[in-house]
């Protein structure tokens, strides 16, 4: 079977009929294991995860998911479990610039990792995220002329979930794993800053890496407030919003910085 072919199946002209595609080619070139290997790990990675969104019953505060404590049993199974994430995260952001090129929507993921070095405080300045969004819409942020919100969305999300997470995280490891971590383990210091988007990974890609950034004096995170309710956001419109609500507050400043490829 032609390269060509199976490239047309797999953006979609013939999709339902993938899967006898990839069995006979895999049946009748000796190569297409090789040649597809990319995609047929992404695959794996998409059985694996499916309806995971669905598994998100109630966990204690100081305890992990089934699946991270599973991968986490052996010392031996570090480097396959940060190939496992890497294969994950990359899954993740394919996923959503194909749900934006199909629909024409707008997705922007935010994945900021927990486990952080021994020593590394919990706090925004320390903490990375990996970013999709889409060109169209950074487009057409110039096309009009205005300043790209989104490095100031995302270090508002770290700030105030990334933060979070990790204490959250810390807080279960020492649960788990209560033997103190390198104590003697230098104090890392803070990521680098500069101003404005980040440059794709790699170029021409909708991909980022964005760093944190140091809360500015006098200002600290918003800790999360209780769930809100449907009859709570209900009150709340037909109030005039006197019940509190509003969208995510930034800082003038956009901030981020340059970026690595080892990880991403």
């Amino acid at each position: 079977m032609e390269i060509e072919e199976v490239e047309r199946i797999i953006t979609g002209e013939k999709l339902p009929g993938l899967r006898n595609v990839r069995n006979r080619g895999i049946q009748e070139q000796p190569d297409f294991y090789e040649v597809n290997r990319a995609r047929l790990q992404a695959a794996d990675i998409a059985y694996f995860s499916h309806n995971a969104s669905l598994d998100d019953g109630p966990i204690g505060d100081d305890e992990f998911h089934p699946d991270f404590l599973y991968l986490s049993r052996s010392r031996s199974n570090s480097s396959s479990r940060s190939i496992l994430q890497l294969a994950l995260r990359r899954a993740v952001l394919d996923h959503a610039a194909k749900l934006d090129q199909i629909t024409g929507g707008t997705t922007l993921v935010v994945h900021m990792p927990s486990a952080l070095e021994p020593m590394t405080p919990a706090r925004s300045e320390y903490l990375k995220a990996y970013v999709y969004a889409p060109g169209t819409v950074i487009r057409e942020f110039q096309r009009e002329n205005r300043e790209n919100p989104i490095p100031s969305i995302v270090h508002k999300i770290i700030e105030e979930l990334g933060v979070a997470s990790v204490e959250r995280f810390e807080r279960a490891r020492s649960r788990k794993w209560p033997y103190p971590r390198n104590v003697n383990a230098t104090k890392p210091q803070p990521l680098p800053n500069v101003v404005g988007m980040p440059q794709p990974i790699p170029d021409g890609s909708s991909r980022y890496l964005v760093y944190g950034r140091q809360v500015p004096s006098g200002q600290t995170p918003r800790r999360a407030l209780p769930p809100v309710g449907l009859w709570d956001i209900a009150r709340n419109a037909s109030d005039g919003g006197r019940h509190g609500g509003g969208g995510i507050a930034g800082y003038p400043a956009t901030e981020s910085t340059t970026l690595s490829t080892v990880d991403y």
